[in-house]
């Protein structure tokens, strides 16, 4: 079976129905009615207060009626939009309640209130992502008490009791996906050699998925099932990749983190043809700290069995930590740091790699999501390389930018530019490459 028939055949895997009710872990009063911020125009004062009442008492289609001729201005005000958003909540019609909060967000991307009613309604409508995000950035606001409590309640909910189910498709303009090198000549024992391939001068098109999901048990959540899955197909095979991975495992409860434990298998395909497979195990704890902090971390190995390259065989190992900080409203910071360690049975190809990245996001008027992530990476190989005999030391160097708005979505699927470059050197220039690409693809956590 070809790799594009495989994806396929995971992603219906993926997609297929048994997705929880969102219903079962949700509590009721999470958000309190009566606190409407001052910040909102008030056209009609009598009028929004008697719609307000009736909200609150449930009469959600006599409210609709009063509303209606101030929702049908062209710009309406922010207060009628709450409103407006949370009659279209009340009758169960969370999609148009989405659309309504996202409305008031792209004139003033500050607001608290608006934000936690679009976090509730995205997850009753079951886009766990995008309540995920919401949920994370209203923790940077003054919140009551209770209302923080319940706010960590659906965190944790979406984090370990619900299923989630995520699909990405890009088109890619890469530059050098081969990461071959740009050096024209090589040096090996004191002498130059003319390569006879370096990297292309021309962009090539390709396609970009990734499919992941992580389902726990039905009536034992705490058991749960994970795949995940990327594909990248560019014209003739000569870089097309598949990589899948399954785990099982189980998850422990704490008051204020959760440790996971699961093992499974993984494979990757490259132009076609099985590259390696083995086993895989995961250690992974996520904890909070204080009201708009979270960190998660993870140490996992991953054995390499390589179906014709048996000097690489062996495990590779990683240990990451990530933290996550919702600095206000509409802004968050996400940085990491990881350590691998590849042993393989040749020592010229085990080496060891850290990695640190920073990620800055920031929501702009009119629905514009901005954000920009910076990582650096070494790596430092064991032994001599056996054509240059000294031993290999590489730096790599990457930056993205994307760009998303909101506003503009199909399906609740939002456009999404991506560009990013590679600068990545070496102690043999063999090895050194530079690589940049664009993206365009559709996103849905925001």
């Amino acid at each position: 079976m070809s790799m594009k028939n495989n994806f396929l055949l995971i992603a219906v895997i993926l997609l297929m129905p048994g997705v929880a009710m969102a219903q079962a872990v949700v509590a009721d009063g999470l958000l309190p009615v009566n606190d409407v911020t001052q910040r909102f125009a008030d056209p009609n004062p009598e009028l929004l207060y008697r719609v307000a009442g009736l909200v609150e008492t449930g009469q959600f289609e006599q409210a609709r009626k009063l509303l209606t001729s101030l929702r049908m201005h062209s710009v309406p005000h922010l207060e009628v939009l709450f409103l407006s958003g949370r009659i279209y909540a009340g009758n169960g019609d969370f999609h148009s309640a989405e659309n309504e909060f996202r409305l008031m967000l792209a004139r003033d991307a500050t607001l608290i209130r608006p934000r936690l009613e679009l976090a509730y309604a995205l997850f009753m409508d079951q886009d766990y992502d995008g309540a995920s995000y919401h949920f994370q950035q209203v923790t940077a606001g003054e919140l009551p008490d209770e209302v923080r409590a319940k706010v960590q309640g659906f965190l944790s909910a979406i984090r370990e009791q619900l299923p989630r189910v995520g699909f990405a498709m890009d088109i890619v303009n890469d530059s050098n996906p081969k990461q071959s090198t740009n050096s024209k000549t090589v040096t090996i024992g004191g002498r130059s050699y003319l390569l006879s391939t370096t990297a292309p001068d021309k962009k090539i098109w390709g396609v970009l998925l990734n499919a992941n999901a992580n389902i726990p048990l039905q009536g034992n959540p705490s058991w749960f099932a994970s795949v995940n899955a990327s594909l990248t197909d560019y014209p003739n095979q000569d870089s097309d990749q598949l990589y899948l991975q399954t785990t099982a495992g189980k998850r422990f409860a704490f008051d204020n983190h959760t440790l996971s434990l699961e093992a499974g298998g993984h494979f990757f395909d490259f132009q076609g043809r099985r590259l390696y497979d083995g086993s895989v195990w995961r250690v992974s704890e996520f904890w909070r700290q204080g009201n708009r902090s979270s960190w998660q971390g993870f140490l996992q190995g991953a054995q390499q069995n390589y179906v014709n390259y048996t000097y690489q065989n062996g495990w590779q190992y990683m240990l990451s930590l990530e933290n996550q900080f919702a600095q206000t409203a509409n802004s968050r910071w996400q940085t990491g740091a990881s350590y691998s360690r590849n042993q393989t049975r040749e020592l010229p190809y085990a080496f060891s790699s850290p990695s640190v990245y920073v990620r800055y996001v920031h929501e702009w008027q009119g629905g514009i999501i901005s954000g920009i992530r910076l990582q650096k990476m070494t790596s430092d190989y064991w032994g001599d390389d056996p054509f240059f005999g000294l031993k290999r030391r590489d730096s790599e160097q990457r930056i993205e930018l994307d760009l998303l708005n909101r506003n503009w979505q199909i399906n609740e699927f939002a456009p999404r530019l991506l560009i990013g470059l590679i600068e990545h050197s070496s102690n043999m220039p063999l090895y050194a490459f530079r690589r940049n690409y664009v993206r365009v693809g559709v996103s849905r956590e925001f």
